[in-house]
């Protein structure tokens, strides 16, 4: 289903963004003191890298449900990313929606 690899795609930015953070981040502290940048630059560096995978994780965390339309892992105060259902409507992860459309003319 297209919305399924939507979902698939988002979750892999985020996962992958973090796992290439971390090393971005150390790379950052080290080539920061070798050029002597000042603390403001670096540290500003350091927030639009944390934001970005921010941004990746919200789109992939409240994902719309297929189903009922609401965010997939999470309220405004909760989630749960390790459900593997929708905390709303209880549809599990890449579960085909059933048609509710009737055949008939």
């Amino acid at each position: 289903m297209k919305e399924w690899n939507v979902y698939r795609r988002r979750r892999r930015a985020a996962r992958i963004w973090f796992v290439i953070m971390i090393p971005m981040l150390f790379g950052l502290m080290f080539v920061s003191a070798w050029l002597e940048l000042p603390f403001w630059a670096s540290g500003a560096l350091f927030i639009a890298i944390c934001m970005v995978w921010g941004v990746l994780n919200l789109r992939w965390v409240y994902f719309p449900c297929p189903r009922c339309g609401r965010p997939l892992h999470g309220t405004w105060c909760y989630v749960n990313t390790v459900a593997g259902r929708c905390i709303h409507c209880g549809l599990r992860l890449y579960e085909e929606i059933q048609s509710t459309r009737s055949g008939g003319a």
